[in-house]
């Protein structure tokens, strides 16, 4: 039995679909197929079902995707620690997962203080809107909007990020910022996917939902379209200030608490270490500038 077929299987057991778990995996949706075929063949059972709305197991394949499942944390396990011992900056990139506006904005400007505190350590920033998984390695370090649940996580609170509502002198046209009523402007928030998050709860908490005219999960692009003059877009403070737009009044919008995230099994890896601390102090030096 191949290592490789069995970890292909997990990942389409976990995302119930071949082209998520080929995007995961940086495959081919075709060879992902392939390959779940020629375990199917080596193990002489069928594993799954397919069809066009996704996979589904059969009751031989959720049995083995329960043993698998745990020999694969095992492996993983094995991986992380032998990652842990590894600490010469050189050998291996210390990757973090974050947000677009976070890799751009706050962390890049922010690489040569890195770079002088740890010369030649080597950095991968991932952008991902998607929680990315730690126990997997798909990142060292995750920035996340929402404070992580699952198990054999390290979690630290990063300084929060104030939010605020910008226009363009185009959009209001002379008209005063504090004149607004934002019952009657068009507003332009987060996507419908991020409706838990405290700042999209307060739009809907004063019946401004109607209100809004474009939803996005990319915070630059409501950033572009109030600079275009489309509304009132909510935004970082550290974006808004510096963009030329003017800022909106408005009481009661919750700051955004951000988190540093990593495996506990990382916890002692010095290039690990000094990029959590070079991520908060960059966090703190933007946010407070």
């Amino acid at each position: 039995m191949n290592w490789d077929e069995v970890r292909i299987f997990l990942a389409v057991m976990e995302s119930r679909s071949l082209s998520a778990a080929a995007l995961e995996l940086g495959m081919s949706v075709a060879t992902v197929g392939r390959r779940l075929e020629s375990l199917e063949a080596s193990l002489g059972l069928r594993l799954l079902h397919r069809s066009s709305s996704g996979t589904e197991p059969t009751v031989e394949g959720a049995r083995l995707y329960a043993a698998a499942s745990g020999a694969a944390a095992g492996l993983q396990q094995l991986e992380r620690l032998a990652a842990s011992l590894r600490e010469r900056a050189d050998i291996e990139p210390v990757s973090v997962s974050c947000t677009e506006t976070i890799a751009a904005d706050i962390l890049a400007p922010a690489l040569p203080v890195l770079e002088q505190s740890h010369p030649g350590l080597q950095l991968d920033i991932e952008v991902a809107n998607e929680t990315v998984s730690l126990a997997r390695r798909q990142a060292d370090l995750s920035i996340r909007l929402a404070r992580p649940t699952e198990e054999n996580l390290v979690t630290r609170k990063l300084p929060a990020i104030a939010l605020g509502l910008y226009a363009s002198s185009e959009y209001l046209a002379g008209r005063p910022p504090r004149s607004l009523a934002l019952q009657q402007e068009s507003l332009l928030g987060y996507s419908l996917s991020y409706r838990d998050l405290p700042e999209s709860r307060w739009f809907t908490e004063r019946g401004l939902d109607a209100r809004i005219r474009l939803r996005s999960s990319s915070v630059r692009t409501l950033l572009n379209a109030a600079r275009a003059g489309y509304g009132i877009a909510l935004l970082p403070h550290y974006l808004g200030s510096q963009t030329g737009l003017l800022q909106i009044p408005a009481r009661g919008i919750p700051p955004r608490q951000p988190y540093l995230v990593f495996h506990r099994d990382m916890r002692n890896v010095k290039r690990i270490k000094a990029v959590r601390q070079w991520v908060f102090d960059a966090l703190e030096t933007a946010l407070r500038s």
